[in-house]
């Protein structure tokens, strides 16, 4: 089982236990090929835990497809930037997958949704100063599979 290390500059990555694989057991999907990045100011205070992060990562597997077509994986064009809603002042803005790769093409790779703290999107009613919060564990990966085009995701909120 290969193993990928990744980290995101000021989180303290869990340690990950050991594992067996065990036969009829579906393999443990990989850690992100890439660094995620957020878009939000360091030591924002209302911008610290709100909403939820999602990561994507691409599958190490292989191919799923027609061996004679290859077929790169292409992004849409970013969507507009709207509110995230409640009282973060943060702005989300997404693009999605417009065609998946097949059979040898390059994965997409890069970040599936952009985060920015945005003054046109702040409620002066919802100053209430700092407050604590956490975020809660990752969840564990997604399974790698054809089926799911050898993408796989995390999500914390």
């Amino acid at each position: 089982m290969e193993t990928i290390e990744w980290e995101r500059p000021g989180v303290v990555q869990p340690q990950e236990p050991a594992t067996t694989q065990v036969p009829n057991e579906l393999p443990q999907p990989p850690a992100p090929s890439f660094t995620v990045e957020t878009y939000l100011p360091e030591g924002t205070p209302l911008a610290t835990c709100h909403g939820y992060e999602e990561q994507w990562a691409l599958c190490k597997q292989q191919s799923c497809g027609d061996e004679h077509q290859i077929i790169n994986c292409q992004w849409s064009e970013w969507g507009p930037w709207k509110s995230f809603g409640g009282c973060s002042g943060l702005g989300v803005r997404e693009r999605k997958i417009a065609r998946h790769h097949e059979t040898g093409g390059r994965p997409c790779s890069g970040v599936k949704e952009e985060t920015r703290q945005m003054d046109q999107f702040f409620d002066d009613d919802c100053l209430q100063g700092d407050q604590n919060c956490e975020w809660s564990p990752w969840s564990d990966w997604s399974h790698c599979g054809c089926e799911v085009c050898a993408r796989t995701a995390r999500l914390r909120r």
